[in-house]
């Protein structure tokens, strides 16, 4: 087996559900690389084109290079070992939804209530009726669901790596909505109020920027979609365990 040109061969190990979703513990992979050098990033993608059963699994993933953890950026040389971590055991995937019924708020908090969380705290996104000056009648909100909802759930998953002992789960409507009607909501339980807070803070921001759920506001001046933030493929980078300071 030949390297492509500018690309790199090596060999991926999967571990537990990786394993299992693709159906081998270990592969050869072929994979392209850009501007004259193979990145973690190229190797998810090529991984993705290889086992589709992994694609919504790899968000969630840390990958190692030669017995190391790698961010996406960081380069694979030919030959490398590549090992594809998935999350620990007692663990699972945070509550994501894309939907265009109304948002129960209250079940969407029940989901991250707990015994050991001493704070639950629970933002709500409204449409409001005038924005920078102009006023609104309506939103209307466009996704592509099933992209969405992954991105959701991999920005929910990093935020609660990053703050431990936080759960989150998260709800965006789509869909026509009429001022004063909930479009978003993120829920966020800790055993104390700051990190609760600070969790629900940074999944709200990054849901608006990263997840490709698209806002038209409709006015007695017309309709305009709102400009947003360029996508920039930064959208597969693994889930690292918070830093113990």
């Amino acid at each position: 087996m030949t390297a492509p040109e500018g690309g790199a061969r090596v060999r991926v190990h999967l571990f537990a559900v990786a394993a299992e979703r693709a159906g081998t513990r270990s592969l050869e992979l072929e994979v392209a690389g850009s501007e004259g050098r193979v990145r973690v990033a190229d190797v998810r993608q090529a991984l993705a084109e290889r086992a589709p059963a992994l694609a919504s699994l790899l968000p969630l993933c840390a990958l190692a290079v030669d017995d190391a953890y790698a961010t996406d950026d960081a380069p694979v040389p030919p030959g490398a070992e590549v090992a594809v971590i998935p999350p620990v055991s007692g663990g699972d995937a945070p509550y994501a939804r894309v939907t265009s019924a109304p948002i129960a708020v209250a079940e969407l908090a029940d989901r991250v209530r707990h015994g050991g969380a001493g704070a639950v705290v629970v933002f709500e996104g409204t449409v409001r009726g005038r924005t920078e000056g102009r006023v609104t009648e309506r939103l209307e909100y466009e996704s592509h669901i099933p992209l969405a909802e992954r991105e959701m759930v991999r920005i929910l998953a990093e935020v609660e790596a990053r703050h431990p002992g936080v759960r989150l789960a998260a709800a965006h409507r789509i869909g026509a909505l009429a001022v004063g009607e909930t479009a978003v909501v993120v829920a966020a339980s800790a055993p104390h109020r700051d990190a609760a807070f600070a969790a629900a803070r940074a999944a709200i921001d990054r849901i608006k920027a990263e997840v490709p759920i698209w806002k038209r506001e409709i006015g007695p001046d017309g309709a305009a979609w709102v400009e947003g933030t360029p996508v920039t493929g930064a959208a597969l980078a693994p889930v690292r365990p918070a830093d113990p300071a």
